[in-house]
């Protein structure tokens, strides 16, 4: 059977269901326990990774709905997992990117963008690393295929593949390769020490090579 008969036929019986709201994709949850009438109440455990973004809850084929008196009652914080309240009374689970919590904030990024990388990449003392960075929208293309031929070289060097770069997608990372989630402290450090980077995609319009940094820009099958 292919993925998406595997992945219909999990979902067939499943009395609650995780559809996200850009994405193709559904996830059944298996763990659950539903009272019954009069309450209608129902217990489910839902245990990460998700997909980064928003996730409408199904339940026997319904959206599960939340009164207003609840809606404030509802879990809320900088867990990986959130439940919310939209689209009237809807309850949905919300995703937070794989990032540590100090580093998923607008004002983290920026302050990694402005302050965290420059440094790495001017001071003396954070030369560059003998390592490639790889990065691409889908996680394969042409620098999965740079990977693999420095792979069988035996290329002595740290292989970086950035993941995280389509919201709500899975970004493979092949074996021998550490992965590095975009936007977390890791990525902008491997940006400014990085020896090699190879992509297929545009890098951040900040991003300047320093001295003795080389840039591998395939765009899809043409090195540039």
């Amino acid at each position: 059977a292919s993925a998406s008969e595997a992945g219909a036929a999990s979902c067939a019986g499943a009395r609650l269901l995780l559809r996200h709201e850009t994405l193709d994709e559904t996830v059944p949850v298996t763990e659950v326990t539903v009272e019954g009438l009069p309450t209608g109440r129902f217990s489910a455990r839902i245990a990460p990774p998700l997909a980064e973004g928003r996730w409408a809850l199904h339940l026997d084929g319904h959206p599960v709905r939340v009164l207003t008196s609840l809606a404030a009652h509802l879990p809320r914080g900088d867990s990986a997992l959130a439940l919310e309240r939209r689209n009237g009374d809807r309850l949905t689970v919300l995703a937070a990117p794989a990032l540590p919590v100090a580093e998923r904030s607008a004002y983290s990024r920026r302050l990694l963008r402005d302050a965290h990388h420059p440094a790495r990449r001017t001071t003396a003392h954070l030369p560059l690393l003998d390592t490639v960075l790889y990065a691409g929208g889908s996680g394969g293309d042409s620098p999965r295929a740079v990977h693999a031929e420095l792979v069988r070289r035996g290329t002595e060097t740290e292989h970086l593949w950035v993941t995280g770069t389509t919201p709500g997608r899975t970004t493979p990372v092949p074996p021998g390769a550490r992965a590095v989630p975009v936007h977390s402290a890791a990525w902008y450090e491997a940006l400014a020490r990085s020896r090699r980077i190879v992509t297929d995609e545009q890098l951040p319009a900040w991003f300047e090579r320093r001295p003795g940094q080389s840039v591998v820009q395939t765009w899809h099958g043409t090195p540039l």
